[in-house]
């Protein structure tokens, strides 16, 4: 079975690093109706817990991995994981906008990735 992709042209990403109550999150959304993707860690509990376009699709992720290049953000689950209910999609593209702050990105990504 081939690993199903999506790309995600965000208008918008909004970040969260370590707020009061230890929460670290990276959304990104799309003019598109609930187009979305949302990572948030919360310093409670520490899982990784990861949203495409809608609630249903939310999971915990022990396998997420992040790529940054440039403006584009790759996010990659494996199996079983997935960020659709049919756990298709393993693999989700974020196009970040012109107006994005590369180093709140980064510092978001590495909060949100830091060994817990």
């Amino acid at each position: 079975m081939m690993r199903a992709s999506v790309m995600l042209r965000a208008s918008k990403v909004d970040l969260i690093i370590d707020d009061d109550e230890g929460l670290t999150s990276f959304y990104a959304s799309s003019a598109r109706p609930r187009g979305h993707l949302a990572l948030t860690r919360s310093g409670a509990d520490g899982h990784l817990h990861c949203e495409l376009d809608d609630q249903g699709n939310g999971f915990r992720s022990r396998t997420l991995t992040y790529r940054l290049d440039q403006r584009t953000v790759v996010f990659t689950v494996r199996a079983p994981e997935g960020f659709d209910r049919a756990r298709l999609v393993r693999e989700v593209e974020v196009l970040l906008p012109p107006r994005a702050n590369l180093e709140k990105v980064r510092a978001c990504l590495l909060a949100l990735f830091a060994p817990g």
